[in-house]
């Protein structure tokens, strides 16, 4: 009976090792699609990012050429949407730390371009025409633009190594874990099995004796 018992314990213990193991596939699993959700997040954010950077570039320089009120509209809405979309995007990439820290180069030279426009609208405003025609004219404006381009595409580049990273982990998983879950799946149903013919086997060896005991 005492052996019994042992194997009973041996049996639980392994289909707790068991029951580990598929929730470890699972979280796998779940992690790699989880990655694949916040690389679709960070690029649509990263989009709108480009496209706002856009709207401030374009309502700046026909602003400046029109003097007419309409051009500052999208500017003053990106303005608004910019440092909102510049802190999640610095928070979801955090993770990552190879890419966080391109995010970060991209989303401070983002800063500095609003600062920039900011300071050169309110000179125009003011009647202070001269010192924008001198930031135009010394190439700044373009210069700055150029580096934020290049910082998007530096994201971009290690958002696209991420992306190869994810695919790769996805097919390995894709090609293990259906395997892993019907393997222990099936050895917890052995498992289960024999647990219970040993549960019922235990029971008669213990109960069996008493009542023929108590039946003399």
């Amino acid at each position: 009976m005492k052996r019994k018992l042992v194997l009973s314990v041996l049996v639980v213990l392994m289909l707790s090792f068991l029951y580990a193991i598929q929730a470890g596939v699972i979280s796998r699993w779940q992690a790699v699609h989880d990655d694949r959700d916040d690389y679709v997040h960070i690029k649509q954010e990263l989009l709108r990012l480009e496209r706002l950077v856009t709207d401030v570039d374009n309502g700046f320089r026909g602003y400046v050429l029109t003097k007419e009120g309409r051009f500052v509209k999208p500017m003053v809405v990106a303005e608004h949407d910019i440092p909102g979309l510049v802190n999640r995007l610095v928070t979801i990439t955090a993770p990552w730390p190879d890419l966080h820290a391109s995010v970060q180069i991209l989303t401070g030279k983002v800063t500095e371009l609003l600062e920039t426009k900011r300071r050169l609208t309110l000179d125009l405003v003011l009647g202070r025409e001269e010192e924008v025609w001198s930031y135009i004219r010394m190439g700044e404006g373009l210069e700055l633009e150029n580096t934020i381009a290049s910082a998007f595409q530096g994201v971009e580049h290690k958002m696209a190594q991420r992306d190869r990273e994810t695919m790769h982990n996805r097919d390995e998983v894709r090609g293990w874990a259906p395997v892993a879950l019907a393997a222990t799946t099936f050895g917890t149903l052995v498992l289960g099995m024999s647990m219970n013919r040993w549960a019922i086997r235990l029971s008669e060896a213990i109960f069996v004796p008493r009542t023929v005991a108590c039946q003399k």
